[in-house]
């Protein structure tokens, strides 16, 4: 798996999120490749920069923790070049002594007048405070930094200064990195070797030159890099946590015995939680060597929880199930985490047992587990679905007819359980379908592309079909109905534009918006929840599959090559600057503009199979919903018909 930002992460922790195909494999080489190539351009670039650059950079940072920033704007000899407004999270970062570089100003050496207006709030008033100074911009590398020190008074608050300094390049680079802006974070760790060779050869910058490697998806690099750090002189912590990365990155090379070289060198100075990780990852090594007796000695229940859930994740499909459901147990249950990426993964971890449980007819540990889901998590359509089932499979497992649960999504048999179900004697099988029905009816005006929820729109109308509830069963049936017409109208439509290369126009969406957040999409494409609209028919807007055919992984993997793609043209267009390197950067851009078409395509083809896959599981409920509503008129107008 390539590595994403965090945030993209976030929407698609539970999917894979690399591709398969030789194809895919091929065109994350030539990526590769090009990436390599620009940066060894900037490099070249970098070492001329002083006889050739002609911008000055502009770095803002504050030395108050309790400091919220809140606008720039910076005029230099009277015109306005900078206005900068900062959001939750680059003021946070600001706050934790982080620095930003706003960007290139164009300016030609000697003197200028730099006037500075900060505007930041504190202890709940707001503040603004300006100053003019004039400075000399003759010193490589060009521009100034302007830190805010609400501590001083009046204009002595905002010090405007000039070099910069190798701290504060290397103070940008947390920046850009905590905010998943990769490259810019590798860029400035470029600049820092050049401006202060010393500091850019300590631990902790090479640490985070390692991390942004990694990030932007340069994993060779960035695990020769934690390899060198792993060995260096330094504290323990740092090469600890260099060994166990280098190693982690070795796996997804599928370079075992490197992995293992580094996982098993000796852990007597390791901390705990250390000695739990390296274990997980030594245990997902053997499992890939199918030394699967020496994996469980590895097994741990301790250790970070992103490697617990991966590790069960390899223990399944290696048929370990009662390691694997212990793993997952331990991170179902474990007290709610406090932040959003960490939930995500207990989430994960209780939907995957949850599921499990069904599988192998634990009817109560599968209810008990799915009832778990928090309020909120994007899992909950699926886990309300399956603690539906729950309440029928101890019913269904006494016809012998086990609900089928693949490993890909679930798929029940709902026909064949809730037949075998109320074949039961009692009221208790139609208690048990009426329990599962109001589990489902809680799905019925989420959104109905959710596979959970087609399943749901389809169940429920058949299930009142068998407990004799005609009326509902019409009424739910032409729901249903209803709405998946809309969806196949909608999928066949947008197979017809993807066969033409017009469903989705990649760089444009990365441009907008990267990385996305989960409403980002359907607020793009003002889709809206257009399911809950009383109007007749229903107010589909076109293309509405868009927002979630943009959350599937496979379609991020290929955006997100494609914003990296963006990332390094713009480099490129910086290289170009210099005279030298002109004609370089002009034969890069075409082998960009080459790779942007190929990833295009690719990107149309992903999602036309993509809407085929929909449209085919739509067909089928729909039919399915067809069905319920013919039986249930033929009910209703038998009914009719008695004297």
């Amino acid at each position: 798996m390539r590595p994403l930002t965090r945030a993209l992460s976030l929407l698609a922790l539970s999917l894979g999120l690399s591709l398969s195909t030789s194809a895919a494999a091929s065109n994350d080489a030539r990526l590769q490749s090009i990436k390599q190539q620009t940066l060894a351009l900037y490099t070249l670039r970098l070492a001329d920069q002083r006889q050739f650059s002609s911008s000055a950079s502009v770095l803002i940072g504050q030395r108050n923790p309790g400091v919220r920033l809140q606008r720039v704007r910076i005029a230099v000899d009277g015109q306005l070049h900078i206005d900068y407004a900062y959001h939750g999270s680059e003021a946070a970062l600001l706050a934790a002594d982080a620095m930003h570089k706003l960007g290139l100003v164009n300016l030609a050496g000697g003197p200028h007048e730099i006037s500075v207006e900060m505007q930041w709030a504190q202890q709940g008033g707001t503040y603004t405070e300006a100053r003019t100074q004039t400075l000399r911009l003759d010193t490589w590398p060009r521009g100034f930094s302007v830190q805010l020190d609400a501590r001083e008074r009046g204009s002595q608050r905002i010090a405007i200064q000039t070099p910069i300094d190798g701290a504060g390049i290397l103070r940008s680079a947390r920046f850009e990195l905590a905010l998943g802006r990769a490259l810019k974070a590798v860029t400035q760790m470029q600049m820092l070797a050049h401006v202060d060779p010393v500091l850019a050869g300590t631990a902790s910058a090479q640490e985070l030159l390692a991390q942004s490697l990694a990030a932007w998806g340069l994993d060779s690099a960035a695990q020769a890099t934690y390899s060198q750090l792993s060995q260096a002189r330094t504290d323990n912590e740092t090469r600890n946590r260099a060994r166990l990365r280098a190693a982690e990155l070795a796996l997804q090379l599928g370079q075992m015995d490197e992995a293992g070289e580094r996982l098993n060198a000796g852990t007597n100075n390791w901390s705990a939680e250390q000695q739990a990780a390296a274990k997980l990852l030594d245990a997902r090594r053997l499992l890939a060597q199918n030394k699967v007796e020496a994996a469980l000695k590895q097994t741990t229940d301790a250790g970070p929880a992103l490697l617990r859930y991966n590790l069960a994740v390899a223990l399944i499909d290696s048929r370990q199930d009662d390691a694997a459901d212990r793993l997952l147990e331990t991170l179902a249950t474990a007290p709610a985490p406090a932040d959003e990426y960490h939930a995500r993964i207990q989430d994960l971890a209780q939907l995957k047992l949850g599921y499990r449980h069904l599988r192998f007819g634990r009817a109560e540990a599968a209810q008990a587990m799915l009832s778990r889901m928090r309020l909120g998590s994007p899992y909950t359509n699926r886990a309300l679905l399956g603690r539906g089932w729950s309440k029928l499979l101890p019913l269904a497992l006494q016809q012998g007819r086990l609900i089928a649960v693949p490993d890909d999504g679930f798929r029940p048999l709902f026909v064949q359980a809730i037949d075998a179900a109320l074949r039961q004697p009692g009221n208790a099988s139609r208690a048990a379908v009426r329990d599962a029905i109001t589990d489902w009816a809680r799905l019925q005006d989420q959104d109905p592309f959710d596979a959970a929820v087609q399943e749901a729109l389809v169940a429920t109308p058949y299930a009142l079909l068998k407990l004799g509830e005609y009326a509902r069963a019409i009424q739910y049936s032409e729901k249903a109905i209803a709405r998946l017409e809309l969806i196949r109208d909608d999928l066949k439509a947008g197979m017809r534009q993807s066969r033409k290369g017009l469903a989705l126009n990649g760089a444009e969406l990365v441009r907008e918006q990267w990385p996305p957040e989960p409403a980002a999409w359907a607020r793009r494409y003002a889709t809206g929840a257009w399911w809950r609209s009383d109007a007749d028919p229903l107010p589909i807007p076109d293309n509405a599959y868009r927002p979630r055919l943009l959350l599937d992984g496979d379609t991020l993997t290929m955006l997100n090559d494609m914003h990296m793609l963006n990332e390094v043209e713009q480099l490129t267009d910086a290289i170009a600057e210099h005279p030298d390197l002109k004609l370089r950067a002009t034969q890069l851009r075409k082998r960009i503009e080459s790779e942007r078409q190929a990833q295009q395509k690719n990107l149309d083809r992903q999602a036309y199979y993509w809407m085929y896959q929909e449209l085919e599981r739509a067909t089928r409920y729909l039919i399915m919903a067809r069905f319920s509503l013919g039986h249930a008129y033929a009910h209703e107008n038998a009914a009719g018909e008695q004297p």
